[in-house]
C-alpha cells in the first residue's frame, strides 16, 4: 500500500469498514459452518455476527447467504441425490420418518430465518420504528414521483452493472445530480435497464440448463451478486445515496465467480484455450494498471476529489468537498471558485452558501459574506412552528443562523441583531447546543451575564455531559466575580473531559490568585498538564510566569516569559510582564529594549507607557521623555490617576511649584477620595508658603508603584 494511501486512513475506513466487516463475518460463518473442520466451536463467531448485524443492515445478507450454503449440492451426502429425492417423496406421503439430513437442514434453515427476522426487528427498533428521511440532494430520485422514481431506480441497476463490468470512471461520490433522472419511457437510458434484465435472464437460463455442479456455481455467484446488493439498490426502500461503489464489494465476489466460471468453460474448449489465456492475462494486466492509478488517486483528499471531478462535473457535493480541501491548504480564492461552481450546479443547496460565506468572512469581505447568507435565508422552507412543537430542520439550516449571527456580532452595534438570530435558531431546535454556546458570548458583550447564566443552566438540562457548557458557565461566573463557583464549574468540565484545555487554563488562572493553600500548586500542575499534551502556547507560558512571580521565583518567571516570546514575538502580555520583571530586578537596559518593542507594536499600551515613563524618571533622568509618555496616556485615558499624579511630580521635580499645585488640584478634583494626592497637594502649598523651599521628591511619590 502506498504511503499516501496509509495517510488517508480515515476516509478509507468510512468507505471500506462496513464491507470489511461483512466479508470477515461471511468468511467466519463459512468456516464455522463447515463440518469438515474439527475445531471446537465457541461464541466468538456468533458475537461477531450479531455485532455486525446491529452495526450495518447490509450484514443481514449473511443470513441469506447462509441459507444458500446450507443447501449446497456439494455437501457430504449430495452425491446420493436420488436417495434424497426418494426420502422426500416418502416423507410427503407419510410413508417414513424424517431422515437425519433433512431434519438437520430444516433446523438450520429455521434458525437462520428466525435470526434474520429478529435482526430486522431489532434494527427497526434501533432506528425508531421508521425509515430515515433523506433530502433530494442525497438521492434525487427518492423524492420524485411515478414513473420517474421507478424508472431511475431500475436504471441504477445498469449503472452498477457497468461499474462491475467496466470500472473505468470511478468516483468517490455519486449523490446529487451525478446520475440524470429517467423522466419517461422513451428515455434512451431505459435501453441500458432492459439490457441488464435481458442479461440476467440469459444467465439464469444458462444456469438452469447446466449440469448440477455448474448450476450451483452459477446460482451461488448470482446470489452473491444480487442478495447483498438488494438493501442498497433503492428497490426495497430508499437509501441515502444514488450509487456507492462500496456496496459492490461483496457483489464483486459473485461477479468474479461468474467470470471465473466463464473462463473455465472457454479454457476447456481446445479451440478457444489460447484466447482464454490471452484474455485473462490482458484482464489481469489492465486490472493491475488500474489499481496503480487508483492508488495514486487515493493518496490524499486533494488527489481523490481531483480524480472524481475529472469524471463527474454534475455533483455539487464534490465541488464543495474540493473547496474544503483547498481551504485547508490556504488557497482561498480557488476554494471560493469551487464553492461558486457548487452553487451554480445546485442553486438550492444551502451548504454551498455557507461555504462561500465562510471564505468571504475569512478574507474580510464581510459585506459580500452577509449578502450570501441573506440570500441563503430565502431558501429556507416556510417554518410554521406550533406550540409545544419544533420544526424539522437540517443541520445546514441551523448552521446558517450561527454563521450569520457570528458575522454580525463582529459589529458591536449589531449585537442585539445577532442575539435575535441565535434565539431564532433555538426556537427551531431547543437542544441546539452550539447556539447556546455562541449566544452566551454575545450576552456577555451585552453585559447580560445573568441572562447568559440562566441560558447555560437551561442548556445543561438538554446536555449535562458537554464540557464546553460548563466552561462557558464558568466564564460567566468569572465575569460576575463569583470565582469560587467558576472554579467549581471548570472542575465539572474537567470531570467530564480531564484534558479540556480551556478549563485547565482558566481554572489555573483563578487558582493562582486564590487564598486556598493547595490551589497554587494545583494551578501549576494544570498548566504543566497542558504543556505535557504538547499544547505549548504563549498564554500557558505567561500564566506559568505569573505563578512564578507570585511564588517569588523570579528566575523561573523570566524563563517562562521568554518562552512565551519564543512562541509569539509580538505578545503584548509577555513583552510587558518581562519588561516589568526586569525593571524590578534593576535590569533597566533590557527592560527598555522590550518596552521599545512593545510600544512600537502597541503604541497605546497604557501600562507600558507608564512603566517607560517611570524608567525615564528614575533611571534615565529624562523628564521630557517621561512627560511625553504621561501626555500620551492622558490622551488615551484623561482620568488616569497614575499619569495625572506623576505628571504633577514632574512639575515638582522641575521646581515649577505653581504648575505642580494646579496639576494636583486638577487631579484631586477627578479623584477626590485618594488621600495621598491631597497630602502631596498640601506639601506643595507649604513649599509655596515657605518661600520655595525644596523638599525631596521621595515625599511626593504615591504609596504604590506607578507601573
Amino acid at each position: 500500500m502506498p504511503q499516501g494511501h496509509r495517510e488517508f486512513t480515515d476516509h478509507c475506513q468510512v468507505l471500506a469498514s462496513p464491507e470489511g466487516i461483512v466479508r470477515v463475518v461471511w468468511l467466519l460463518g463459512s468456516i464455522s459452518d463447515d463440518r469438515s473442520y474439527p475445531v471446537k466451536r465457541g461464541s466468538s463467531h456468533e458475537s461477531l455476527l450479531m455485532g455486525a448485524v446491529m452495526r450495518r443492515p447490509q450484514c443481514l445478507t449473511i443470513c441469506r447467504g447462509g441459507q444458500l450454503f446450507n443447501f449446497n449440492p456439494c455437501d457430504n451426502c449430495w452425491a446420493l441425490k436420488s436417495n434424497r429425492v426418494h426420502s422426500i417423496r416418502h416423507l410427503i406421503l407419510n410413508r417414513g420418518s424424517m431422515p437425519p439430513w433433512w431434519r438437520d437442514k430444516l433446523l438450520r434453515l429455521t434458525i437462520l430465518v428466525s435470526v434474520a427476522v429478529l435482526s430486522l426487528h431489532l434494527r427497526w427498533k434501533m432506528i425508531g420504528g421508521k425509515l430515515p428521511v433523506f433530502n433530494r440532494f442525497d438521492n434525487p430520485a427518492s423524492v420524485s414521483k411515478f414513473p420517474i422514481r421507478h424508472l431511475t431506480y431500475n436504471y441504477l441497476l445498469a449503472v452498477n452493472a457497468w461499474l462491475l463490468l467496466f470500472p473505468q470512471n470511478l468516483c468517490c461520490d455519486w449523490t446529487m445530480s451525478t446520475i440524470p433522472l429517467v423522466t419517461n419511457l422513451w428515455d434512451i437510458q431505459n435501453f441500458a435497464t432492459i439490457a441488464v434484465y435481458i442479461s440476467l435472464f440469459y444467465v439464469l437460463k444458462a444456469a438452469l440448463r447446466s449440469d448440477d455442479e455448474t448450476k450451483m456455481t452459477l446460482l451461488m455467484a448470482i446470489s452473491l451478486v444480487v442478495i447483498p446488493f438488494l438493501p442498497a439498490s433503492n428497490l426495497l426502500f430508499p437509501v441515502g445515496f444514488v450509487v456507492a461503489e462500496r456496496v459492490l464489494y461483496i457483489p464483486s465476489m459473485g461477479f468474479c465467480m461468474l467470470v471465473a466460471q466463464g473462463w473455465s468453460l472457454l479454457f476447456e474448449r481446445r479451440s478457444s484455450r489460447n484466447w482464454a489465456i490471452l484474455g485473462i492475462i490482458f484482464v489481469v494486466i489492465i486490472g493491475a494498471c488500474k489499481i496503480g492509478n487508483r492508488n495514486a488517486d487515493w493518496q490524499d483528499e486533494y488527489t481523490l476529489y481531483r480524480s472524481s471531478l475529472s469524471v463527474n462535473q454534475r455533483n455539487g457535493k464534490l465541488f464543495n468537498n474540493m473547496g474544503r480541501v483547498l481551504e485547508s491548504l490556504n488557497r482561498q480564492e480557488e476554494a471560493l471558485n469551487h464553492y461558486e461552481s457548487a452553487k451554480r450546479i445546485e442553486p438550492n443547496d444551502i451548504r454551498s452558501y455557507l461555504n462561500i460565506g465562510r471564505v468571504l468572512t475569512y478574507i474580510h469581505r464581510y459585506k459580500e459574506a452577509e449578502e450570501i447568507y441573506r440570500k441563503a435565508q430565502t431558501l429556507l422552507p416556510g417554518l410554521e412552528i406550533q406550540p409545544q412543537q419544533e420544526a424539522h430542520v437540517t443541520p445546514s439550516h441551523l448552521q446558517l443562523f450561527l454563521s450569520l449571527a457570528s458575522l454580525i456580532s463582529q459589529n458591536q452595534s449589531r449585537l442585539e441583531e445577532a442575539d435575535a438570530l441565535y434565539r431564532e435558531a433555538l426556537i427551531l431546535r431547543s437542544d441546539f447546543i452550539k447556539a447556546y454556546l455562541s449566544r452566551g458570548d454575545v450576552l456577555l458583550k451585552l453585559n447580560k451575564s445573568k441572562e447568559a447564566e440562566a441560558m447555560y443552566h437551561r442548556a445543561l438540562e438538554y446536555d449535562d455531559t458537554n464540557p464546553d457548557l460548563y466552561f462557558n458557565l464558568g466564564v460567566v461566573l468569572m465575569d460576575q466575580g463569583r470565582n469560587a463557583e467558576a472554579i467549581e464549574s471548570f472542575n465539572k468540565a474537567l470531570d467530564i473531559e480531564p484534558d479540556h484545555e480551556k478549563s485547565l487554563e482558566f481554572s489555573a488562572v483563578l487558582m493562582h490568585s486564590s487564598d486556598i493553600p493547595n490551589h497554587k500548586n494545583l494551578a501549576k500542575m494544570r498548566l504543566e498538564k497542558i504543556l505535557d499534551r504538547g499544547k505549548e502556547t504563549e498564554r500557558i507560558y505567561i500564566n506559568l510566569g505569573l505563578l512564578s512571580v507570585n511564588n517569588q521565583n523570579f528566575l523561573s518567571a523570566e524563563k517562562w516569559f521568554r518562552k512565551a516570546l519564543q512562541k509569539d514575538t509580538t505578545s503584548r502580555e509577555a513583552l510587558f510582564n518581562l519588561a516589568l520583571l526586569l525593571s524590578e530586578q534593576q535590569k533597566q537596559a533590557e527592560a527598555i529594549f522590550y518596552l521599545d518593542t512593545l510600544l512600537q507594536r502597541y503604541p497605546d499600551h497604557i501600562s507600558g507607557l507608564l512603566l517607560f515613563a517611570d524608567i525615564h524618571v528614575n533611571y534615565l533622568k529624562n523628564l521630557d521623555s517621561a512627560e511625553k509618555c504621561y501626555q500620551r496616556v492622558l490622551k488615551l485615558d484623561p482620568a488616569n490617576q497614575k499619569a495625572l499624579h506623576n505628571l504633577c511630580v514632574l512639575h515638582f521635580e522641575r521646581e515649577d511649584f505653581e504648575a505642580a499645585e494646579r496639576c494636583f488640584v486638577h487631579t484631586l478634583a477627578l479623584h477626590p477620595n485618594v488621600r495621598y494626592i491631597r497630602d502631596h497637594l498640601d506639601i506643595v502649598r507649604n513649599i509655596l508658603q515657605q518661600g520655595q523651599k525644596r523638599i525631596g521628591l521621595e515625599h511626593l511619590m504615591p504609596p504604590s508603584s506607578i507601573s
